[in-house]
C-alpha cells in the first residue's frame, strides 16, 4: 500500500526462505516507522482560508488611479491567506439640525455606493475608516462649534485654542476639536443619529453585496486635542478637555449621580469605581477634599456651571454662542461659583497627586467611552462585528515608549495631551485596531513596535494596525533609509503576535512615507512571499493537499476522459498551482471497488486537471481514484469514481 509520505513498492512478498521473509518483516517496519514519522510532520490537509487564518494587506491609496490598484493586485494578491485590500478614509457629515427623518447622508451613501462599485470592478477588497468630525475631519461639526462653544474642547486656560494660531471661521474647520463628553447631549445625539444611519446603510451594502471584501474602522484616531502640545516635555504645560460638558461629566462619573446614576443613568456602572454615594452632599464633599485634599466648598461647577435639567434640544440658557473675535471665554464668563468644583488644572507626574491623576483616568475613560459607544451603535444596527475595528494612536507607547517606564512618567508627550491609551482600543463588539508608526532619526530608530508589539499579543482579540509604516523618514532631516532587512524586521515581528490585518501607509506619494518604489517594497514583497502560503497563526508547517473535488467522466475517442476542479476549493478562486507545494496529481484505476492505490494499479500522473484513460477496454467496469500529490510526494485524500465502459 502507499504511505502518504513518499511512493512506496508494495507488492506482495512471496517466497518460503526465512531471510527473505525477515526481510520482508524489516521492510514492513520500515514502512510503518517511515510513515509514522511523515503523519508527526505532516498531520492534516492544507487548511481552507477563511477570516480565521487569513490575513488582509490593504493599502492606502485611490480607487480611482485604476493602474496601481492593479499592480498592487499582481504583486499581493495571489496569496493564498492574504486578501488585498484598499484603505480609503470617509468622513461621515451630516448637517447640524437634520436629525428628525432619515434623510441627511445622501453624499455619504452615494461616496460608498461609488467606492463599493470601483473596489469590486478592479477585484480589490474596501476597507473605509471612518471620521466623525470631533478629532479628525473637524468641518463635519462647524455647526454644533458655533451654536455652542461648550462643544468644543477647551484646554485648561479655558481657550479653544493658542491665540497665535487664531484664524478666526478658518480655526473651527481645521484646528478646534469637539468635546467627546457625552454630557453634550444635542452634540452627542446628532452624532448618534448620524452614525447609526450611517451604520444601518453599511450593513445593508454587505448584506446585499458578496463582493467586495469589506471592512470598516473607527472612529479614526479620537483623541483629545493635541494642537498645543509641547513635544519635549512629559507633563503639558496645555491640555483638554475643560468644557462644561466634561467638567460636569467628571463630577457625575465621581459620584455616580446624573447620567452616571447606578439605578436610573444610561451609564449605569461606569462611574470611577471608588466613587459613588459616600462622596455625594455636604458630608460626601468634605471626605472628598479629605482624600484628594482640596478645599472645595460646593459640587457646583467653578467655571460655567450648569445642570442636566437645562433643556437641550433648543433653548439652552448656558448656551455659549460662537464669537469669531477671540480664541475662547474668559475665566468667569458662563458663571462663576466661588470655591466651585474644578479639575487640576496643572499637569503633574504620576503618583504626584491623587487628584491629578484621577483626572487623567477620567481623560482615559471619556475618549475610551466614546470609542465604545460608537461600536455598540454599529453592532446594533447590524454591522458584522467581525468586519469591524476601532483605529485608535496607542499613545502609551508611541515612538519606543512604555507605560512599563518610570512608572508611566516617561512616556510621549502626545500622551500626555491625547490621553488615547492602547486600552481605548480595546471595546466589546470589534477587533482592536491601532495605528503604528516606527520613526527613523538621524541617530535612532523610534519605533512604536517595539513595545505595542507585545502588547498586542496579550490581548484575546482580533488585531489590527491601522497605518502601518515600519519606516517613517522625518522631513528635512536627511536620514537615509534603512536596509530591506531591517524593515522587514517589524513586519515579521507583527506577524509572530498574530496581526490579521495590515494597513500599509502609504502606497504611493510622499517619500516620507511611500512603500512603492523603495527598500520599503521590497521588505513588503519578501514579507508577502513569506507569508502568503502560510495560515495566520501557523509557524514553518507543511500539509497534505485537501482532496481532489468535482471528478467526473466523459468517453471520447481516445478513451475514458477524467477531469476535475483545477481549483483548490471548488468555491475559492486559487488555482492548484497557486500553491506552492503542489506537484501533480496521481491516478489509480482497479476493477476491485475496495481496491489501495498501490504501484500495481497506478495509473499516471498529470500537471493538469484531466486526464485520459487510453488502456481502458470496453465492457469493463473501472475504479478510479484521483489525489493531489505535494513536490515531497505526499499524497492527500483521494476522490473516487466508478465508470462503466460500454461495449
Amino acid at each position: 500500500m502507499e504511505g502518504r509520505c513518499q511512493e512506496r513498492d508494495s507488492s506482495p512478498v512471496s517466497g518460503a526462505g526465512r531471510g527473505r521473509l525477515r526481510l520482508s518483516l524489516l521492510c514492513s517496519l520500515l514502512f510503518l516507522l517511515g510513515s509514522v514519522l511523515c503523519s508527526e510532520e505532516v498531520k492534516n490537509p492544507l487548511p481552507k482560508p477563511d477570516r480565521e487564518n487569513r490575513r488582509v494587506f490593504s493599502f492606502s491609496a485611490s480607487l480611482s488611479d485604476a493602474q496601481e490598484v492593479q499592480l498592487l493586485r499582481s504583486r499581493y494578491g495571489r496569496g493564498l491567506y492574504v486578501e488585498t485590500a484598499v484603505s480609503i478614509p470617509l468622513g461621515i457629515v451630516m448637517n447640524w439640525g437634520a436629525e428628525e427623518g432619515e434623510g441627511g447622508l445622501e453624499a455619504f451613501q452615494r461616496n460608498v455606493d461609488n467606492l463599493f462599485s470601483q473596489a469590486k470592478a478592479q477585484g480589490v477588497g474596501l476597507h473605509l475608516y471612518f471620521l466623525t468630525g470631533a478629532s479628525r475631519a473637524l468641518s463635519g461639526l462647524r455647526g454644533a462649534k458655533v451654536e455652542d462653544l461648550r462643544n468644543c474642547q477647551w484646554f485648561n486656560d479655558n481657550l479653544l485654542l493658542a491665540p497665535s494660531a487664531w484664524q478666526r471661521e478658518k480655526s473651527l474647520d481645521e484646528t478646534i476639536f469637539a468635546t467627546l463628553s457625552r454630557y453634550a447631549r444635542k452634540l452627542r445625539n446628532h452624532q448618534e443619529v448620524k452614525l447609526r444611519r450611517a451604520f444601518r446603510y453599511l450593513a445593508r451594502k454587505v448584506r446585499e453585496n458578496p463582493e467586495p471584501s469589506f471592512w470598516l474602522s473607527g472612529p479614526g484616531e479620537l483623541e483629545l486635542s493635541f494642537l498645543r502640545i509641547e513635544d519635549a516635555k512629559t507633563c503639558q504645560t496645555f491640555f483638554a478637555d475643560y468644557s462644561p460638558f466634561a467638567v460636569l461629566e467628571f463630577r457625575d462619573w465621581i459620584l455616580h449621580q446624573g447620567l452616571y446614576d447606578d439605578k436610573r443613568g444610561p451609564y449605569a456602572g461606569q462611574g470611577w469605581a471608588e466613587g459613588g454615594a459616600s462622596f455625594q452632599g455636604k458630608r460626601g464633599l468634605e471626605r472628598f477634599n479629605q482624600r484628594f485634599q482640596r478645599n472645595f466648598t460646593s459640587w457646583r461647577l467653578r467655571f460655567g456651571d450648569w445642570s442636566l435639567e437645562d433643556p437641550w434640544k433648543r433653548g439652552d440658557p448656558h448656551a455659549l454662542a460662537w464669537d469669531l473675535s477671540r480664541p475662547g471665554i474668559g475665566m468667569g464668563e458662563g458663571g462663576s461659583v466661588a470655591g466651585g468644583f474644578d479639575p487640576p488644572r496643572t499637569m503633574k507626574k504620576k503618583g504626584e497627586d491623587p487628584f491629578t491623576d484621577l483626572w487623567q483616568l477620567f481623560r482615559e475613560e471619556m475618549v475610551t467611552h466614546y470609542v465604545a459607544d460608537v461600536v455598540r451603535w454599529a453592532n446594533e444596527e447590524g454591522f458584522p462585528p467581525e468586519r469591524l475595528f476601532t483605529h485608535q494612536i496607542p499613545t502609551d507607547y508611541l515612538f519606543g515608549t512604555s507605560p512599563l517606564f518610570e512608572n508611566g512618567n516617561a512616556q510621549n508627550a502626545r500622551f500626555y495631551s491625547s490621553a488615547s491609551p492602547l486600552r481605548s482600543a480595546v471595546v466589546p463588539g470589534a477587533g482592536v485596531g491601532v495605528t503604528c508608526y516606527d520613526i527613523h532619526f538621524p541617530n535612532v530608530h523610534a519605533r512604536t513596535s517595539d513595545h505595542l508589539f507585545p502588547a498586542l499579543e496579550k490581548l484575546n482579540k482580533k488585531r489590527a494596525l491601522m497605518e502601518f509604516n515600519p519606516e517613517v523618514l522625518p522631513r528635512g532631516m536627511g536620514v537615509p533609509m534603512a536596509s530591506v532587512e531591517t524593515i522587514l524586521q517589524p513586519m515579521r515581528r507583527a506577524e509572530s503576535v498574530g496581526i490579521s490585518f495590515y494597513d500599509f501607509f502609504l502606497w504611493k506619494g510622499d517619500s516620507e512615507w511611500a512603500f512603492k518604489g523603495n527598500a520599503r517594497q521590497e521588505a513588503l514583497d519578501l514579507f508577502f512571499r513569506e507569508v502568503r502560503q502560510r495560515p495566520l497563526g501557523v509557524g514553518e508547517a507543511s500539509f497534505l493537499p485537501p482532496p481532489v473535488t468535482l471528478l467526473r467522466s466523459s468517453l471520447s475517442g481516445e478513451g475514458v476522459e477524467l477531469s476535475w476542479s483545477g481549483r483548490i476549493w471548488p468555491d475559492l478562486p486559487h488555482l492548484w498551482s497557486d500553491w506552492e507545494e503542489f506537484g501533480e496529481f496521481v491516478l489509480y484505476r482497479s476493477e476491485n471497488p475496495d481496491f489501495l492505490p498501490s504501484r500495481e494499479n497506478l495509473l499516471g500522473t498529470s500537471g493538469e486537471s484531466r486526464y485520459v484513460d487510453k488502456t481502458a477496454e470496453p465492457g469493463k467496469r473501472y475504479f478510479y481514484r484521483v489525489a493531489a500529490r505535494t513536490k515531497r510526494k505526499w499524497r492527500g485524500e483521494d476522490a473516487s469514481l466508478e465508470v462503466h465502459v460500454p461495449r
